[in-house]
């Protein structure tokens, strides 16, 4: 068993192994793209970063950005935060953004960034 991942991310996580397709969403790939990190499959980890610029959205922008954040995900943090920067006006009304009062170094990072 691989330890901190969801049962459907270890799924793809496998299928990837096995026939290098790979099959994400947005509910698995922060877990698959942080295994691929930890485990340096560098491929898988190019297609998480793919499909993460593809996909990242105001809905999930906050929630992306704080993951990354714990997961220590430093590439898909950078894409994550300049998203929230540049969307800023809009994020600020949404209630996600209050979760940001609980990483208050990343707020401050964000507010230095406008």
């Amino acid at each position: 068993a691989v330890p901190d991942i969801s049962e459907a991310a270890f799924r793809a996580l496998l299928l990837y192994l096995y026939s290098e397709r790979v099959v994400l969403d947005a509910d698995i790939v922060l877990d698959v793209m942080c295994k691929a990190h930890q485990y340096e499959m560098r491929a898988l980890y190019t297609h998480c970063m793919r499909y993460a610029v593809r996909n990242v959205s105001i809905s999930n922008a906050i929630a992306w950005l704080i993951a990354a954040e714990e997961r220590h995900l430093r590439d898909f943090g950078k894409l994550v935060f300049r998203f929230v920067v540049d969307h800023l006006r809009v994020l600020r009304e949404r209630d996600e953004f209050d979760r940001l009062k609980g990483y208050p170094e990343l707020m401050l990072r964000v507010i230095k960034a406008i």
